[in-house]
């Protein structure tokens, strides 16, 4: 039976799951050959300085993230090794969701991947780090995007 969609809901959907992975190019054939999810897009973040790649897994995409000069995503890798490392929501207003969540209002509002406002909630419930993306992207498509096609290219 499909539930139908909660018009106050703050959340709209799980947008992605963040992976952590030392290097994308060697973790791809993984997620291509052997689950055989569809190569979406990768994109450089360099003011976050991380690269991101998009694999679509269906009803929500695969994000595997990789450290260029984030010692954010570099610690968490040494210190839990390759998997996962967030869970992303969708959200249509990112600022009036941080102000309804209790104790999340301080949480930095970012330029993430796909050209959408992100932020990392503030607190990890059961251990789990949460993000929220804005549904709509902002600004000029990115710069450094590479193949479209289902291969990295």
């Amino acid at each position: 039976m499909r539930e139908e969609h909660n018009e106050n809901a703050m959340f709209e959907r799980i947008d992605h799951i963040g992976i952590a992975v030392w290097d994308i190019e060697a973790a791809l054939p993984y997620y291509q050959e052997v689950l055989q999810l569809r190569f979406v897009s990768t994109e450089v973040l360099p003011e976050v300085g991380i690269r991101l790649a998009y694999l679509d897994a269906g009803n929500t995409f695969i994000q595997l993230v990789e450290p260029l000069t984030s010692p954010t995503i570099r610690r968490f890798l040494e210190e839990h090794g390759e998997g996962l490392h967030h869970i992303c929501f969708t959200v249509a207003d990112l600022p009036t969701v941080l102000q309804q969540l209790t104790g999340e209002g301080e949480a930095a509002i970012f330029a993430g991947g796909r050209r959408r406002r992100c932020a990392f909630l503030l607190r990890h419930p059961s251990g789990v780090t949460i993000e929220l993306t804005e549904r709509v992207p902002y600004g000029d498509p990115p710069l450094a995007q590479e193949g479209t096609n289902g291969q990295m290219g």
